[in-house]
């Protein structure tokens, strides 16, 4: 199983102890989080410090603020950084949320390993199994199913056995949490159905949750790989 965290934004708890912390614990899986143009510069510095060579499962997460992806500069800027980035570090997947897409093709200049994610109850589209099919169509990319996503739409989780019968041999990476208002620890939410609902546990899991100490991180991963062993 591959199991590990997003690494979140760079605040209340810096990359290098985040790091210390999933050696620690054993975490085989890391999904780096470059979530605005603006966050690269302190990005490069903390990963020409940090050797990420004990992860078997590396993924990208694209920016998320203050773009639209289509066919301009800004797009072909970070697309750029993007592929900088994953011609240095050779990830598994990166991660894109469709709903900040407006032109697909922008992705098929570049020889990268894009997975679209699908969204939660905050955007109007790319929710369900017939708005992600419309992208699969018409692209070879792949998916990261994210069950948070799935059960504030769906909270009896037949969402997420739903995009999974369709897109089984596209989901390529799974993103954890729990879910009060965003993406709580399970820890503390004890959210079962939302674990319940990880539907292979050969697919890379990325648990979201957003960490506010280390204690938090220590405690969600051994409360989620218990439960893991347990629901499967």
């Amino acid at each position: 199983m591959y199991l590990g965290f997003n690494t979140g934004r760079l605040e209340k708890i810096s990359f290098e102890e985040k790091m210390r912390v999933f050696l620690e614990l054993g975490c085989n899986a890391l999904e780096i989080s470059f979530m605005s143009f603006a966050d690269g510069e302190i990005l490069d510095k903390e990963l020409e410090r940090t050797d990420l060579s004990s992860f078997e499962y590396l993924s990208l997460h694209t920016p998320v603020y203050d773009i639209i992806y289509k066919k301009d500069e800004k797009t072909k800027k970070i697309l750029s950084k993007v592929n900088e980035y994953h011609k240095k570090y050779n990830f598994q997947t990166i991660v894109v949320h469709p709903s900040l897409v407006e032109d697909f093709s922008v992705f098929m200049d570049y020889n990268l390993p894009i997975a679209f994610e699908n969204m939660d109850q905050r955007q109007n589209s790319y929710r369900n199994v017939s708005d992600m099919q419309k992208i699969f169509s018409q692209t070879n990319f792949n998916m990261v199913l994210d069950v948070n996503h799935c059960y504030v739409n769906d909270n009896t989780m037949k969402l997420a056995a739903d995009f999974y019968n369709r897109f089984k041999d596209k989901i390529k990476e799974i993103h954890l949490s729990g879910y009060e208002k965003h993406h709580e620890n399970l820890y503390k939410t004890k959210q079962m159905e939302i674990i319940k609902a990880v539907p292979n546990l050969e697919i890379p899991i990325i648990i979201e949750s957003q960490q506010e100490s280390l204690d938090d991180i220590w405690n969600e991963y051994n409360y989620i790989i218990n439960a893991l062993k347990l629901t499967n």
